[in-house]
């Protein structure tokens, strides 16, 4: 533990420490804020050169998935009293992508969140010519927003100084990150002569994200991915794709135990339905209504008026028959004798068949059937005046 406080930094509990440095947990006594305090172990000139080359890197870049970089300090002095070089930076509340790991891969969901959000910081930092350099699980921050903060910029470098290989290096590292988070497992040391479309990976996750994966650890050039703005495209289209596909899946139907415990519906009538609608939709939905009723009732009639089959009922024995269409009603209504000149004959000149009743009221048909005078009108017949009832 160094001293109680660093530049204007009061140092806390140590958050963790590598081979050249050690992290703490601090608070800017200035702004009166939490930060994390990278301190070198070493206090050489060469030493702050590399803290000032990673401080000016990283605070290049403004992005909601990189670590901002808040100060750097120059070492002072010599020997115990002296003070090393250290880097302050955003402190991420939450647990490291390795520390997450450790409790096996991440579902589906959140590997394609915390992938999309690594890769979109990596190919901003690509954008503006800064390579990472050191991309693994343990540089990875997850908030507790599952936020992803990609940090430690001690291994950075501009593009142009590090070449296209770099580059290349960070798509071959996301993909091994990909490819643990998928799996649990390291994607190189599982290649062992072996084509990435041979690491089981379909068994885990889905098709396009294996294919995904397998194409950023892939090593040919000619198949493998060379940006990562190309990586992050994909997965976009994966994610986009796999949220259609779960707004497209059915509504579970309820369990008996949420029928139970549901509040009753209250039941309401049409009447007070249409009430409680604004009153132009109120006269509007009336309107509507009666329309729809004179349509069907035009309807009704023309289909009866025009239907060859009716159905008559005879006042005694309730039985409902069908009077079949007889071609020779004409002939035989022309044959007819005279006979009581105050009923008339009763004729349907649709379907070709008349009625001779006995009474004014109803009467018997040529085939035996009764006809009261309501139903005659209604199936159509209507008195033939000039030709009377034999």
């Amino acid at each position: 533990m160094p001293t109680q406080s660093i530049g204007r930094y009061k140092l806390g509990r140590l958050l963790g420490e590598g081979q050249d440095s050690a992290v703490y947990l601090a608070r800017d006594t200035v702004l009166d804020r939490q930060a994390a305090v990278k301190i070198l172990k070493q206090a050489g000139g060469d030493a702050y050169q590399k803290v000032l080359q990673e401080a000016r890197l990283a605070s290049s870049l403004d992005h909601a998935f990189i670590c901002r970089v808040y100060d750097v300090g120059a070492p002072s002095g010599e020997g115990e009293g002296g003070m090393p070089p250290y880097i302050a930076m955003e402190y991420i509340e939450g647990e490291s992508l390795a520390e997450r790991l450790e409790a096996g891969p991440l579902d589906a969901y959140t590997l394609l969140r915390l992938g999309t959000q690594i890769c979109e910081a990596l190919a901003y930092a690509h954008d503006r010519g800064v390579v990472h350099g050191d991309i693994n699980a343990t540089n990875v921050l997850v908030n507790e927003e599952c936020e992803a903060k990609l940090v430690d910029f001690g291994c950075a470098a501009g593009i142009k100084a590090a070449g296209a290989t770099t580059v290349q290096g960070d798509v071959w590292a996301l993909g091994n990150l990909l490819f643990q988070m998928a799996t649990g497992k390291d994607a190189l040391a599982q290649m062992n002569g072996r084509e990435p479309g041979e690491l089981g990976l379909r068994e885990v996750v889905s098709p396009g994200l294996a294919a995904i994966i397998e194409r950023c650890v892939d090593t040919h050039l000619s198949r493998c991915y060379h940006t990562a703005g190309e990586v992050l495209h994909d997965l976009q289209a994966e994610a986009s794709g796999r949220a259609s596909t779960d707004r497209a899946l059915p509504t579970p139907l309820p369990s008996q135990s949420d029928l139970h415990n549901r509040e009753p519906e209250k039941r309401v009538s049409i009447l007070a339905r249409i009430k409680g609608q604004p009153r132009m939709e109120r006269a509007a939905l009336i309107v509507l209504g009666g329309l729809v009723v004179i349509l069907i009732l035009i309807l009704s009639a023309a289909i009866s008026f025009h239907s060859p089959f009716r159905s008559t009922r005879a006042p005694k024995g309730g039985q409902t028959q069908t009077l079949s269409a007889n071609p020779s009603a004409t002939k035989r209504l022309e044959q007819a004798k005279k006979g009581n000149p105050e009923v008339k004959v009763w004729a349907n000149h649709h379907s070709m068949k008349y009625h001779c009743p006995d009474s004014p009221w109803y009467g018997k048909t040529i085939v035996g059937q009764y006809l009261t005078q309501k139903t005659a009108q209604e199936q159509g017949y209507s008195p033939a005046y000039g030709t009377e009832c034999p």
